[in-house]
């Protein structure tokens, strides 16, 4: 590291449900912190959503430390921002609201970078991954059903008990 350059150690953590189901929105979250000994003023975040998953909304919330929400952008597959200020010690978390029609295993990353100028000691808690694995939702019950000859003796059953209704008010 250079002298008088300025050390920031970013991490980044992400987390969300393991399970959901096609077209259910569910949220991924994204804490990214610094634990200096500089601040990170200006720290960039980008979290790009795996095939088949769509970003429906994204925030920024939960500052800590000093730590100020940026503005976050998003369009139907990345989140991006930055985060200024990021003091030592501060942290922000990015709340991501996505959905995902199709079935199976999808794992998304995201990674926090330094600002220009700043130089990470420990750049290997810069990214953070979380899995959701998409069920395919059940299908409907089974319809109880009657045989042929059940049926018919419910027909005949119905039948005697209109005729006797019959009988009575006559």
């Amino acid at each position: 590291t250079p002298i008088n350059r300025p050390s920031t150690n970013l991490s980044l953590v992400k987390s969300g449900p393991a399970t959901g189901v096609p077209g259910a929105r569910f949220e991924w979250k994204l804490v990214i912190a610094n634990a200096g000994p500089s601040a990170a003023d200006g720290a960039t975040f980008l979290d790009t959503l795996p095939d088949g998953t769509t970003v429906t909304e994204a925030t920024c919330g939960e500052a800590t430390g000093g730590a100020v929400c940026g503005a976050v952008a998003f369009d139907a597959a990345t989140v991006t921002g930055t985060i200024t200020p990021l003091p030592a010690q501060g942290s922000v978390t990015i709340t991501v609201t996505a959905s995902r029609n199709t079935v199976g295993d999808a794992t998304n990353t995201a990674t926090v970078s330094p600002p220009p100028g700043a130089d990470d000691p420990d750049p290997t808690n810069d990214t953070g991954t979380a899995s959701i694995r998409i069920e395919k939702l059940p299908g409907p019950s089974a319809v109880p059903t009657l045989s042929t000859p059940a049926l018919l003796v419910l027909m005949l059953a119905m039948m005697g008990a209109v005729a006797m209704r019959r009988r009575v008010r006559a």
